[in-house]
């Protein structure tokens, strides 16, 4: 990987080591240790914004790793400056979008704000549905909605996070 890296020019190393940090940091969530992987989270987005990469998903997952830690406030900060990141983009990653979306409606739910979470399920529903009639809904996208319906309704046993 270093040659690869090497014969690809420094920003394309810079992309992977924002992209190692990231994992990295899931990982140290993983493993109960949360003051590593937020620094770890904070690393890869100071890469991204010195290089300009898009990193929407260090956002979302420090708003995974609050919401682990029962600060839902500020895990629904990190939610939001994800979809905004995101949606920012020329070209966003629409299941990045509704994953984000499925995580600000899933801790809008447990902070018992139950019709902000049905807005937000109403709105993941109503891009699925776009893009279902456009014949461009992926398994991983309409797994997704199914999913976030399940938790809006409470018929769910435990949350998953992505």
């Amino acid at each position: 990987n270093a040659l690869n890296c090497f014969l690809k020019g420094p920003t394309s190393c810079f992309e992977e080591i924002k992209q190692t940090k990231n994992s990295l940091g899931a990982i140290y969530r993983m493993f109960g240790e949360p003051m590593l992987a937020l620094q770890t989270y904070f690393e890869s987005i100071s890469i991204s914004e010195k290089y300009n990469f898009r990193n929407s998903v260090a956002y979302n997952n420090i708003g995974v790793l609050y919401f682990g830690m029962a600060k839902h406030e500020k895990a629904l900060r990190y939610f939001q400056i994800a979809l905004e990141k995101e949606e920012l983009l020329e070209n966003p990653d629409r299941l990045q979008i509704l994953r984000v979306l499925e995580n600000i409606a899933t801790t809008y739910f447990q902070m018992g704000r139950i019709d902000e979470a049905f807005e937000i399920h109403e709105e993941l529903q109503a891009k699925i549905m776009f893009l279902g009639e456009r014949g461009t809904l992926s398994p991983a996208e309409e797994k997704l909605f199914n999913f976030t319906h399940t938790v809006i309704s409470g018929e769910y046993e435990e949350v998953e996070w992505h």
